[in-house]
C-alpha cells in the first residue's frame, strides 16, 4: 500500500513540472558486486526542479507517511521513526526543505473517512506533535489543516493548493 501513496506523491511532483528520485532502502552496485546500504533515516524521495540557469536542482526531500487505525482515521506521531528523526536533526534544520506527506483515509470519496492528504514541513509536524496532548493527528484535524492538498477526479491524482506553503514557497514564480 505504501508503493501506492509513493506513486500517488511522485505524480504529484511530476504533475507540476518536477522530478523526484526515490530513495531506495539497499541497491545491487554492479562494480563493487555487493549490496549498497544507504544511510538509514533518509526520506523516501528527493524532489528536483528545473529552471533556465539550473537544469535541475533538488528542492525539497519528502517522507511518505499513512494513518492508521481499521479506516486509517489518524496518524501516530510515532510513526516518524526515531531514526528518521535523527537523520532530520543531524543533517541541519531543512525548515521548508523537508516535508512530510501524510495519507489518510481509506478511499477516495469515501463517505465517512475519504482518503486525504497533507503535505506538512517536517518543522510544523514538529511543533504539532509538541503542542499537542495526544499522541497521534485525527482524520477531523487533518481533514481542517491548512496543509490539506485536494484530489482532481479528472487528472485522478492530488494537487498543491494555491494557498499552500509548498506552493507559495517554490511555484508561484513558476506559473505566474
Amino acid at each position: 500500500m505504501a508503493d501506492l501513496y509513493q506513486t500517488e506523491t511522485t505524480n504529484l511532483f511530476r504533475s507540476i513540472g518536477c522530478w523526484t528520485d526515490r530513495h531506495k532502502d539497499a541497491y545491487w552496485d554492479p562494480k563493487l558486486k555487493r549490496w549498497i546500504y544507504p544511510e538509514t533515516g533518509f526520506p523516501d524521495m528527493r524532489v528536483f526542479m528545473s529552471c533556465a540557469y539550473r537544469p535541475k536542482y533538488p528542492i525539497a526531500l519528502v517522507e511518505v507517511k499513512t494513518g492508521e487505525g481499521t479506516n486509517r482515521e489518524r496518524f501516530a506521531f510515532s510513526s516518524w521513526r526515531q531514526e528518521q528523526r535523527d537523520w532530520y536533526e543531524k543533517h541541519g534544520n531543512f525548515s521548508l526543505y523537508y516535508w512530510l506527506m501524510i495519507v489518510m483515509g481509506k478511499r477516495i470519496g469515501g463517505k465517512k473517512y475519504g482518503r486525504l492528504a497533507i503535505l506538512i514541513p517536517a518543522e510544523e509536524f514538529l511543533q504539532i506533535e509538541m503542542q499537542s496532548a495526544r499522541k497521534s493527528i485525527s482524520y477531523d484535524q487533518a481533514a481542517e489543516s491548512e496543509f490539506r492538498l485536494t484530489w482532481d477526479s479528472g487528472t485522478g491524482g492530488w494537487v498543491i493548493p494555491e494557498n499552500h506553503l509548498f506552493y507559495n514557497t517554490f511555484l508561484r514564480e513558476r506559473v505566474a
